[in-house]
């Protein structure tokens, strides 16, 4: 068994409206899906800006209907500098996932000046 971490390339949110911002296609030999979670940064701001929203997974050969997650570290950006919002990871246990697509949707909860960018990333045993 060996545990490891696929993630997508970073892609602007789109604010409000749902959107994604990629997919992980999973190898034939993962067997289970031990966490997903989503990294947000964004540029500085002058003024303080709460960060806010939810994430959501698909997979393309397993229901894990609803899966959504609040983006941790909802907190307020300081000014004049960059902000990334603290990685954290969901844990799931999804299994049957072998040569699955894991995609990552991504809906903040209000429109932002920090021109938010988002990573999904997903973290699987294999044999």
């Amino acid at each position: 068994m060996v545990i490891t971490c696929d993630v997508t390339a970073f892609t602007a949110t789109g604010d409000t409206v749902e959107t994604s911002i990629g997919s992980v296609t999973l190898p034939s030999n993962a067997r289970r899906i031990l966490a997903v979670g989503v990294n947000i940064a964004g540029d500085g701001v002058t003024t303080l800006e709460n960060t806010m929203g939810q994430f959501r997974v698909a997979i393309n050969n397993l229901d894990v209907t609803p899966a959504k997650f609040p983006i941790a570290g909802a907190s307020p950006i300081g000014t004049d500098n960059a902000h990334t919002i603290p990685l954290h990871a969901y844990p799931v246990d999804w299994t049957g996932i072998g040569n699955g697509t894991v995609t990552f949707y991504v809906t903040m909860q209000r429109a932002l000046t920090i021109n938010p960018v988002a990573q999904g990333f997903v973290i699987y045993e294999k044999s």
